[in-house]
């Protein structure tokens, strides 16, 4: 896609603590790197605060080495299970998902989800970080985070998951 379209968004990759804790795990990526040709710096390992359960220090010392190899590092689903801030702090990130959970009420006329997300969106931008909001499905939601300075939104109202075949399709227009 990226020779084919010249297409230049980034794509992310889900990792699970488990495959992270892996003693291969850095010389698998690079191989398959490698192997594929990929730009690092249009490659995202998504994370959950799972990874934080086990060896905090090995984990933070591995997302680092990731990091240097010249790919992002993402959040994924703050907001849910046992997040913490401090885990902003310590995690060498380039950005923050947004739980769909606080996306799904944002437009609720008592405002909590509104100003909750707010205040993420704002914390998260001082401390140099991409914002994406996830489940984003109206337009009303769309226009909100707009106001709330988002920086990219996923869900449904921008596109629905497909198979390779389609998203050939999609973006040869």
């Amino acid at each position: 896609w990226q020779e084919k379209y010249n297409f230049k968004g980034i794509m992310s990759v889900n990792v699970s603590p488990v495959q992270l804790r892996q003693e291969s795990f850095l010389s698998e990526l690079d191989e398959l790197i490698e192997r594929y040709q990929i730009d690092p710096n249009l490659l995202e390992i998504e994370i959950t605060e799972g990874v934080m359960i086990h060896n905090m220090n090995d984990t933070i010392d591995k997302l680092k080495e990731i990091k240097n190899r010249g790919l992002r590092v993402s959040l994924d689903d703050f907001g849910t299970g046992y997040s913490s801030l401090s885990y902003l702090q310590m995690l060498p990130l380039n950005t923050l998902k947004i739980d769909k959970s606080f996306i799904n009420n944002i437009t609720s006329s008592d405002g909590v989800q509104a100003n909750i997300t707010s205040s993420i969106i704002s914390m998260v931008e001082k401390m140099g970080l991409e914002t994406i909001a996830e489940g984003v499905e109206h337009p009303e939601q769309l226009d909100l985070l707009n106001k709330f300075n988002c920086n990219v939104v996923q869900g449904f109202l921008r596109g629905k998951p497909m198979p390779f075949n389609l998203c050939d399709a999609y973006l040869a227009g």
